[in-house]
């Protein structure tokens, strides 16, 4: 009795698609992408970060290796605040850059070293954003809680890694907030 070998094949097959565009289609109402207002305060902080940021794509992230920050545009965050937010966590990271304050940013995903850099971003973000004065709402806490919650392992783990993060955290919202909180003791406010 000889063994039956099972030969497959992959084929490509191209298939044709009609897509309308939503002007197109009676009853669908044209897509009118949400209007923030513009922050003053929290552009500013942005700009005298002198951080390079770009935006474009889908996804936001801190690349060490080229010491900049992409983001996706304005109109495809939710909220002013989540915009925001977003920005304020990826300069967290951007912070960590050894030509700031040299955290250690080595780590994959699944890492320890990841978890408790994650913890700094998102706590700063938090800190930044609590000084902007930008409205947040309890589903913007939820989030930011929700997130930090992700990373529980490395907190168990160690159980002083949150308040290391916590430190961290500020000398990162420090870095980002210099030139504002120049500003607030020279008299000039907002």
């Amino acid at each position: 009795m000889g063994i039956r070998e099972n030969h497959t094949q992959e084929r490509l097959i191209i298939k044709n698609y009609t897509v309308f565009h939503a002007s197109q289609i009676e009853g669908i109402s044209p897509y009118v992408p949400p209007k923030f207002d513009i922050d003053k305060k929290a552009e500013r902080i942005i700009d005298e970060s002198r951080a390079k940021i770009s935006h474009k794509g889908v996804r936001a992230f801190y690349n060490f290796n080229d010491d900049c920050i992409q983001v996706p545009a304005r109109w495809k965050f939710k909220t002013q605040y989540g915009y925001y937010a977003t920005i304020f966590h990826e300069l967290g990271h951007w912070t960590g850059h050894t030509a700031r304050l040299n955290r250690e940013q080595t780590g994959d995903k699944d890492s320890f070293i990841y978890a408790k850099e994650e913890l700094v971003a998102e706590i700063a973000s938090m800190f930044i954003s609590a000084e902007t004065g930008i409205k947040q709402t309890q589903e913007h806490f939820d989030n930011h809680a929700a997130y930090i919650a992700s990373w529980i392992k490395g907190i168990e783990e160690d159980n002083k890694v949150l308040f290391w993060a916590i430190r961290q955290a500020q000398k990162a919202s420090d870095e980002i907030l210099k030139y504002e909180h120049i500003r607030e003791q020279a008299g000039a406010g907002t």
